[in-house]
C-alpha cells in the first residue's frame, strides 16, 4: 500500500528510524523507496524474502476498488522465495478477482480463465508442504 503513495506521504507515515528486525530488513528510507518503486513497476506484487522474520518469504497483492487500495492479500510460508514466487501470477488474480467483487471496474477476466487459474494454483500449492505456510 505505501507503494501506491507519492515519496513525501512515505516518508511521513514510516516511523523514524526503522526498526530491522532481520538482517534483510529493509531499515533505511534510501532503500525503502527503491523498494517501492520495484513494487510500482511490478503493478502492486510485493516480495518479503526473511525481512520479517527469518525463514519466512511472502509475495503479496493489492487489493484495490474504484477509490483506492485498501488492503493486500499475502501469502506467506518457510519456503525458499524461488518457489514461492511462482505463486505470484495467482495471488495477483486472487487479489484482482476480490478487487472485482468489491466493485473495481476493469475486469479482463472471464469465468473459464479464473476457474483455470484456480485449479493451477491448486496444483502448485500441493508441491509444497502444507506445515511450511502461514
Amino acid at each position: 500500500m505505501l507503494a501506491q503513495l507519492h515519496a513525501e506521504e512515505v516518508d511521513a507515515v514510516v516511523a523514524h528510524p526503522l526498526r530491522k528486525r532481520t538482517r534483510a530488513t529493509i531499515a533505511d528510507l534510501p532503500t525503502l523507496h527503491q523498494e517501492l518503486a520495484r513494487i510500482r513497476s511490478r503493478h502492486g506484487l510485493a516480495y518479503d524474502t526473511e525481512e520479517l522474520a527469518v525463514g519466512l518469504c511472502s509475495v503479496a497483492a493489492p487489493i484495490r476498488t474504484g477509490d483506492g487500495e485498501i488492503a493486500g492479500l499475502s501469502l506467506t510460508g518457510a519456503v525458499p522465495m524461488p518457489r514461492l514466487q511462482r505463486t505470484a501470477p495467482f495471488v495477483m488474480r486472487a487479489a484482482g478477482r476480490i478487487s472485482q467483487q468489491l466493485g473495481r471496474v476493469d475486469t479482463d477476466t472471464t469465468a473459464q480463465a479464473a476457474a483455470d487459474t484456480d485449479s493451477m494454483l491448486s496444483r502448485v500449492l500441493r508441491t509444497l508442504s502444507s506445515d511450511a505456510w502461514v
